[in-house]
This record gives structure tokens, sequence and C-alpha cells, in this order.
């Protein structure tokens, strides 16, 4: 995700400073957004987003999620259950 909001940064020819100001954030922010770092917060990306003029497209993020379906399905398969017999008293 951070490299495609890189590239869509670079595509509008806006510095890494320009975005942090009309994000309201740090430039420290949006270059650890661009790397992908684990502590950005999702108001940072939407901030983000929203000075790139891609606000709309935060909806999507998490959308095609193939293992999360995969995990889903595999819980969906009815569980084989061992078939119950007559008790045997000794």
């Amino acid at each position: 995700m951070g490299e495609n909001i890189k590239m869509a940064r670079l595509r509008r020819s806006l510095s890494i400073r320009d975005i942090a100001q009309r994000a309201g954030l740090s430039p420290t922010t949006v270059v650890s957004l661009e790397k992908g770092a684990t502590g950005v917060g999702v108001g940072a990306v939407a901030n983000v987003l929203h000075a790139l003029g891609l606000a709309e497209h935060i909806g999507l993020l998490g959308q095609n999620d193939e293992l999360g379906r995969k995990l889903l399905d595999l819980e969906m398969v009815p569980k084989k259950r061992t078939p119950k017999g007559p008790k045997i008293k000794p």
C-alpha cells in the first residue's frame, strides 16, 4: 500500500513535504507510510489519500482478501463426526 501511495504522489509531482502539509502530518509520518511501517495509523493513511485526491478509495483497503476468504471457507466446511454406535457394557 505504501508503495502505491508513493507512486500516486510522484505521478502528481508532489514532494513528501507537500503531502505532509496538505495532510496535516509530519514528513516523517509520510515517509513511514510510504515505507509500509506498521506504526502509521489509519487516520494518517486517510489524510494522505485525501491530500492525493484518492479519499474515495479508502473503502477498497482489504477488499481483495484471498487469505481471509480461504480461512472462512475452511471454517464453513461441515466437520465430520464419528458415528455413534451402541454403547457396549463390560
